[in-house]
């Protein structure tokens, strides 16, 4: 695959030599990689999305031409994939299809982390009247369901997509922010790096639909420092009333919309997914 864009032989020998570089094993021991690329090597990001792009993006291109007429799409990032079809059918076969594919070229579906879903605005509306709901979705650390809304402008109702951040993914992260508060309490500069920290968190999750849950994030990262803050000795420090106006006067992050999501989803299709 690397042949058909590079023709450096001496380059393609370095990234061959960096792609057997020994690994060490569970046991301790030094062994030359024999498949795969090495964890936390710096081409492992590079080289899965070259990989992917020909074994994936390309066969996907030409077998919805092909198999589905177009009627399918695909969105990737890294190994994490999302593929839609109009019918429960066409989506079996497509992923039928891509199972086979991936085979092919030594990897397997994470049968784990891989369903099947009816989805789309019209199995939104139909769930409804059943008293079922559609089953969202995770993709790229957010949770994907479908919602009402209300058009300012004609007051009518219609179905779109809505992202959350995943529960599992703020739990997680709410957790090892937790650790690292209670254990560097004492760092002089914990603070201003928890700024950092918040100021990243808002700029990936900050949304359209997920506000609330960004606004408790950044409520209980300031409820940690406080708690924490106070026992880094016997006697108290400060009030809740102090604190947040310490918070104030450092310019401490607030929950702010940083991505305006909705008129890329703002009308539903009726399609199904």
């Amino acid at each position: 695959m690397l042949h058909r864009k590079i023709s450096d032989a001496r380059f393609l020998h370095l990234l061959l030599k960096l792609i057997r570089a020994e690994v060490i094993g569970s046991d301790g021991e030094a062994r030359m990689n024999t498949c795969g690329v090495p964890q936390g090597s710096i081409l492992s990001p590079l080289l899965c999305n070259v990989f992917l792009h020909h074994v994936v993006d390309e066969w996907f291109k030409e077998t919805n031409a092909r198999e589905f007429v177009g009627r399918c799409s695909l969105t990737r990032y890294a190994d994490d994939m999302v593929f839609t079809a109009q019918t429960v059918g066409a989506a079996q076969r497509l992923h039928a299809l891509l199972s086979a594919r991936l085979t092919a070229f030594g990897m397997t579906l994470h049968e784990g982390k891989t369903r099947v879903i009816l989805n789309g605005g019209s199995a939104a509306a139909s769930s409804l009247k059943s008293g079922v709901d559609v089953p969202g979705f995770t993709f790229l650390g957010f949770l994907h369901v479908w919602g009402r809304s209300r058009s300012r402008k004609t007051g009518k109702v219609f179905w779109r997509i809505k992202r959350h951040t995943c529960p599992v993914r703020y739990r997680s992260k709410l957790a090892a922010i937790t650790g690292h508060i209670k254990r560097y309490k004492h760092d002089k500069f914990l603070v201003e790096k928890m700024k950092v920290v918040v100021k990243g968190y808002l700029n990936y999750f900050a949304i359209n639909d997920n506000m609330k849950r960004v606004s408790m994030f950044v409520h209980e990262i300031e409820k940690l420092l406080f708690k924490w803050l106070n026992r880094r000795s016997q006697k108290r420090s400060f009030t809740w009333e102090q604190f947040s106006t310490i918070l104030e006067r450092i310019s401490f992050p607030r929950p702010k919309l940083q991505h305006n999501l909705f008129f890329a989803t703002s009308a539903s299709t009726g399609k199904q997914c």
